[in-house]
This record gives C-alpha cells, structure tokens and sequence, in this order.
C-alpha cells in the first residue's frame, strides 16, 4: 500500500490544526484532529479490506488476434479485467506493451468503482522487426478518495513475432500452386496411412519387379514402374542459394528476399498438412545451414528462424582467404623440396598427395548440398532449390544429381536480369536476356521430374514484356 500525495496533504492540515490548538490555546480543534486522524484510519482499513478482495479476484486478460505479424502491420489487443464482486475501489489496467509498439502509451481500462467488468480493443502496430514479450497487466487500485493506492501485476506474459516485410509481389500466379507442386493434392490427416498410386516413369537397374506397371510397358513398348506416393507425408527439402549474387535488387525485393519469401509460405504449407520439411542453404565454399526434414512444430520454428536469419556471405573475403592459404602451402613445399632431409621429403609427398586429391565440392556448393546431404535422405523426397541464373551449368549438374532415384526437383529460378537495377535503363537488351533466361528454364522444364519455375518482381516482368512486344512489332515493319 501507498500513500498519495493528498493524503500528505491531508496530514499537513491535521499537523497544522494541531500546532493551532496549541498556539491559540483552542481544544476544539483538538478534537477536530481526532475526528479527521479516525478519518484516515477508517478509510486506510476500509481500503485494505476492498484491496484483499480486489488482489484474490481479479482477473486480467490481454489477448491478441495473430501471433505473427509483418513489420508495419497492426494487430488488435484486447485487454480485459473482471472482478468477483463489485469494489469501492477504482481498478486501472494497463496493458503491458514493450516499447517497440505505437502508440507509445500502453493502453488503459479501467473498472469504475461499483461495477465487476472493463474491457475495450486497441490497434497495436509493430514497426520493428523481432519477437517481443507483452508483459503482464499493471493494475492499480485507488479508493475513492485518493489517499491509498498500490500496485501489483496481474496476467501472463505472450509473445508477438514481427517478420520483416518480404517482396510486394512473388510474380507467381498463385501461391497455392507453389505448394501444390511441392506437397500434391493431398489432405494431410494424421489417422490416414494409405499410399496411392502417383506417376509412372522408366524403370532403371535396381527397381524392384513388384513395382513394374505391365499395363504401362505393354502400351509404351518399355518398361515402366509405377511409383507410389504417402498420402499424409511428402518430405519436402529447401536448398537455398545464399551467395553474393542472390543480393541483386532492390533493398527488401532481393533475390534472396523473394526467395526467402516463398520459403516461408513453403514451410507454412508443410505445418499445415503435417508434413515432414528440411531445409539447407549455401554460401560461397559450404553448406552455412543444416536442417534436417522435420514435422514437429518445434522444426519447423527452427526452420523459419534459420530462413529469417539468411544473409548474403562476404565471398571476396572468404575466396581470397582459400586462395592466400593454398598459395601459402604451394611456397612451402617449393621451399622444402630444395632441402635433403627426411622430413621434407615426407612433407612434400604428403603435400603433393593432397594437392592431387580431388576437392569435395568446395567449389560447387550447391553440389555440395545435393550429393552430400540431400541424397542421403531416405525415401522420396521433393527438393526445391531457389538459386538464380548466374551458373547454369553448375546449377545443371546439381538438378541432374538431385532428381536420382525417385525424388523430384522442383527449380525456383531469380532472373538477373529482373533484378539488375541498370536493365530498367535499355529494356529492350533486358527483354533479350529475358529471353535466354526463359530458355534455360524451359530446358530444366523439359527434364524427367523436374519443374523450373521463375520467380521476380511482377512489374518488372511486365515492362520487359511489353518493350519485347514493341521490339517484335517494329522488326515485323
């Protein structure tokens, strides 16, 4: 319990009728201060008894409409208290926003002396990106006139997640299809086991007999088998490019931001249908994140922070560190191989082994990712990789090694050139660019269970569309 300042103020006055019934030798006002000083004493217990009914039943809630919210958006609090029983106290909540949110001023309700209830909504917005705590409910008790107060929390805590706002426009027509083509037509539910059947193709050296459609190799003239497909569980794995170039673009349309994008709406179609999901991402020389396929709500958390936390690599530094290191060592063994000892005719054989030995895909991160992680995976798996088309014949050799046994690839292509600021300038360049790109596309389209999907800003696609159609009409007259 507190006391206010006019209860200091009231005890002033009561000090100054004191000394006054002294100094004006008046014992009436003596017993003014009596009756003012059994008063305050009365109202202090009064208080403290409404106080003890207040603290045991007061319930305060603070509920929000979405747990996850882009930054710029707003979301609704609602914030509610409710008594037992009515009080001759006023009761202030005030909720517990952290200083990030707008407005700056937590909000308020109160619950007026006599009543049980307050409630009301208010419009939070989240400017910042990040996870932050609501902490729980301040409330303060008043009586009616003033004097006492105190304070006390009341409420759990929960928290909000604020993402950072992705690309305006993913420049692909409907979402959905991303995820259909990733996870099928199916209703994840988790009492349905059953497998149904899902795509015929060439049988290879090593499918088992029992899986040969004979009904197909009849009517095609070649062996086929079919393939069956869960109808709950479809591991999806992400392999993300995350090297310098996928920084192209505008600042928060990027490559990498386009692709992180999909990424998320990606992981959130695997949560809803309970689907298993990993995800990996590569750097200039590694694989910079591991994330094996998962289907908990605690992966896919894990998952969607990893893709949050994606930046682009510093290569020149990291390819000039490998570079000045292997110089290094070509130094030495030059220098040891002038000496005529034991030891330096050991190093340098040891040296020149190792020189000799092929590298492990250090230059082929990509590569890297699909033969050391991704086909390790057991079963069938649908990959998705997102990278652009800075290297098509690396990224060639990654989709070809990736689509072995039965897994399927799902390529999501960034053009350059719809990220290179400087193509607005000539479009009608850009528009053949745009060209090439969409023919190595359609080459990766063409391959055995494979689909390429290109994926940019919509506006500028249209601008080099339509300078391509104006260029196309000019040639014609």
């Amino acid at each position: 319990m507190r006391v206010t300042r006019r209860y200091w103020e009231l005890i002033a006055l009561v000090a100054l009728l004191a000394v006054a019934a002294v100094v004006l030798a008046q014992p009436v006002l003596l017993f003014g201060v009596a009756l003012v000083g059994g008063w305050i004493v009365t109202l202090q217990m009064h208080f403290l008894f409404d106080l003890r009914s207040v603290t045991t039943g007061l319930v305060v809630e603070q509920t929000k409409d979405r747990k996850r919210v882009l930054s710029g958006e707003s979301t609704e609090l609602t914030l509610r208290g409710a008594l037992v029983r009515p009080s001759s106290l006023e009761v202030q909540i005030r909720g517990g926003l952290p200083p990030v949110a707008s407005p700056s001023e937590p909000p308020v309700v109160t619950i007026e002396p006599g009543r049980v209830e307050a409630s009301d909504e208010f419009d939070v917005e989240w400017d910042v990106a990040g996870t932050y705590t609501l902490k729980p409910a301040r409330v303060r008790a008043v009586d009616a006139f003033g004097l006492f107060s105190t304070e006390i929390d009341r409420g759990t805590t929960t928290t909000v997640t604020v993402e950072p706002s992705g690309p305006r426009s993913l420049g692909l027509e409907n979402l959905q299809e991303a995820i259909r083509r990733v996870f099928g037509e199916h209703q994840a539910h988790p009492l349905n086991t059953g497998l149904e059947p899902e795509d015929v193709r060439r049988y290879v050296p090593g499918d088992p007999l029992r899986k040969i459609d004979w009904k197909a190799t009849a009517r095609l003239e070649l062996t086929h088998v079919r393939t069956f497909g869960s109808q709950i569980d479809r591991t999806a794995v992400l392999v993300i490019d995350n090297r310098t170039q996928m920084a192209q673009g505008r600042e928060g349309e990027t490559k990498l931001d386009y692709a992180r994008h999909l990424a998320l709406v990606l992981v959130e179609g695997a949560r809803a249908r309970h689907d298993p999901i990993g995800f990996y991402a590569i750097d200039e020389t590694s694989i910079s994140q591991r994330h094996a396929p998962t289907a908990t709500n605690r992966g896919y958390a894990e998952i969607r922070a990893g893709l949050w936390n994606l930046g682009v690599t510093q290569a020149d530094r990291e390819r000039s560190r490998v570079r000045g290191s292997r110089e290094r060592r070509r130094r030495s063994i030059a220098h040891l191989r002038d000496e005529d000892s034991a030891f330096a005719r050991t190093f340098t054989t040891l040296a020149s082994s190792r020189e000799s030995e092929p590298r492990r895909h250090t230059e082929k991160p990509l590569l890297s990712a699909v033969t050391d992680e991704v086909n390790d995976i057991k079963g069938s798996t649908q990959i998705v990789l997102m990278t652009d088309d800075s290297d098509p014949d690396g990224l060639l050799e990654a989709v070809v090694t990736a689509r072995r046994g039965d897994n399927r690839v799902l390529v999501v292509l960034m053009p350059t050139v719809l990220f290179d600021p400087s193509t607005s300038v000539d479009l009608e360049d850009a528009y053949e660019q745009y060209e090439r790109f969409e023919a190595f596309r359609r080459s990766l389209d063409e391959l055995d269970r494979v689909e390429a999907l290109e994926l940019a800003p919509e506006e500028r696609i249209s601008r080099v569309m339509v300078a391509g159609r104006h260029q196309k009409r000019r040639v014609r007259s």
